[in-house]
């Protein structure tokens, strides 16, 4: 017997069967690439997809057959939005975002109001938020709309082919569709705002019910067997979070992938002013009665990459010749103790490149500054940026007691110790590494009865490898320096704004 969890986002998906006590017992991926068509839109084909989930999951349940397959879940993407007519067939591709994401506005934040609209949805609006593609879709094709009898996310649809109600979860619903999120209910105050019919949304159900079975198309497409049970999945996020075993207030997910991203898991409603105050969201988490904020840096694992292949080309050939990883021959570098070098990332110096990525900036470097004191000074920086978010969970009213790290950087235990010690925060590192899945799974085993609750799900089948408490004397030293780094970040920024300003009057000046 075992359990698949199946997430699915904008590039890939991820495919994987497990035990009861959490065993991995096969994992497949395999991916597809999203394309820019006609009026500037990011699609990509609903078969496509289907297709490449098909595939991996036929490679996962072909290594099963000792333990067929019970149940499914499906989390994915909540950005994704797909239009479907009344047998459920998809009328066009899933939408997940315009080239220009300025064309998108936000006509419901200029309707109400950016507090009000907060007050709503406990989402952060702005561009690229996601309900702004339901109304970009209104306005440019309106003859989609007409036609449909449901929109729905991507994770639902792909639920939905195989064989599933389509209905939404409110982790999925609260992404890019006009929920109330205290109320859990779709809101007509915002959906009028939109211009969007509101018998268009699908039925709202929490995650982990059951919501079907497989049709015999799909039984033959993924390769599951007769008696397996569909179960309403959720968000990937609110999925990992679930799979790296955050289930009460005081934890937090901590993905180090190519940026950093911090979801703390709280239960009592904080005050709405005072979370849009600090920028921090309220989304449902796939546990009962909790929730997950979210912040999240534009740095992260890929300033490794970079600093890889533009600063040790030759240690990614030989690492790739020894089959060794690359990042951990350039982490092996580092001193252990904190650097006097500044690593300041997302600090914006008067001068923005080309594709307004954010820029950085390097202090306190000598002749004498080893290339591993760079790579600690780089780690560094991006955690203080981790620590100014936490400050504002602080202020915020949620605390944070514990992180669960994953992702690529999670790998490295020298850089979760770093963290710790910047943080003061132990970090607990799951066993199993891509927690979407797993999470997906466990909903899975909950909807089936295998499982009497998420949290009893956790504590049968979510088991942490590493463990790892703060250093007390470095992470008094690093509270001084991040104090430090954000005061150097103010100060280059308001230099840099002065001396645009400067610019900027010289320039109208000599036109005159």
């Amino acid at each position: 017997m075992s359990l698949l969890g199946v997430e699915v986002d904008s590039r890939r998906c991820l495919v994987a069967a497990y035990a009861a006590d959490g065993t991995r017992l096969a994992q497949a991926a395999r991916g597809y690439r999203p394309e820019v068509r006609a009026s500037a839109a990011i699609e990509i084909d609903v078969p496509e997809v289907w297709q490449a989930v098909s595939e991996a999951a036929r490679q996962v349940t072909a290594q099963c057959e000792a333990d067929p397959v019970t149940a499914v879940a499906v989390c994915g993407t909540g950005d994704g939005i797909v239009a479907l007519d009344a047998q459920g067939t998809p009328l066009g591709p899933c939408l997940l975002g315009v080239a220009d994401d300025t064309a998108l506005g936000h006509e419901a934040e200029q309707r109400l109001g950016v507090q009000r609209y907060f007050e709503i949805t406990g989402r952060l609006a702005g561009r690229g938020d996601a309900l702004g593609l339901l109304c970009w879709l209104r306005r440019e094709r309106p003859q989609i709309l007409q036609r449909a009898w449901r929109v729905a996310p991507l994770g639902v649809v792909i639920g939905a082919l195989l064989g599933g109600s389509a209905v939404c979860d409110y982790t999925q619903a609260g992404r890019a569709f006009p929920l109330a999120v205290m109320q859990r209910t779709w809101s007509r105050e915002l959906a009028e705002a939109c211009g969007l019919p509101r018998r268009m949304l699908p039925e709202l159900m929490p995650a982990g019910t059951p919501i079907g079975a497989p049709t015999a198309r799909a039984m033959q497409d993924w390769g599951l067997p007769r008696g397996a049970r569909l179960v309403l999945g959720g968000d990937e996020g609110a999925c990992r979070a679930l799979g790296a075993g955050v289930v009460q207030a005081g934890q937090a997910l901590y993905e180090l992938g190519a940026t950093l991203r911090l979801s703390p898991a709280f239960q009592a409603i904080p005050l709405t002013a005072l979370m849009l105050s600090q920028g921090l969201g309220i989304a449902h988490h796939v546990v009962p009665g909790l929730f997950l904020s979210e912040w999240e840096g534009a740095y992260g694992e890929r300033t490794l990459r970079w600093y890889r292949d533009n600063l040790a080309p030759l240690e990614k050939r030989e690492a790739q010749r020894g089959g060794v990883g690359v990042y951990d021959l350039l982490i092996s570098e580092m001193p252990d103790e904190p650097t006097d070098l500044l690593a300041l990332p997302e600090v914006s110096l008067g001068n923005p490149v080309a594709d307004g990525e954010p820029q950085a900036a390097l202090l306190g470097v000598t002749h004498a500054t080893s290339r591993g004191e760079i790579i600690r000074a780089i780690l560094e920086g991006l955690t203080y940026r981790v620590a100014e978010a936490l400050a504002r969970c602080e202020r915020a009213g949620l605390g944070v007691e514990v992180l669960r790290a994953v992702g690529g950087g999670a790998a490295s235990e020298r850089w979760l110790a770093l963290t710790a010690d910047v943080l003061g925060l132990p970090i607990e590192r799951p066993q199993v590494a891509d927690t979407g899945p797993l999470g997906a799974a466990l909903l899975a085993g909950v909807g089936t009865g295998l499982y009497p609750s998420a949290e009893a799900a956790v504590e049968a089948a979510v088991h942490v490898s590493l463990h790892l408490e703060p250093d007390a004397e470095r992470h008094a030293a690093y509270v001084e320096r991040a104090e430090l780094a954000e005061a150097l970040r103010a100060a280059l920024q308001d230099a840099a704004g002065t001396a645009a300003a400067e610019q900027t009057l010289r320039s109208v000046m000599q036109s005159r």
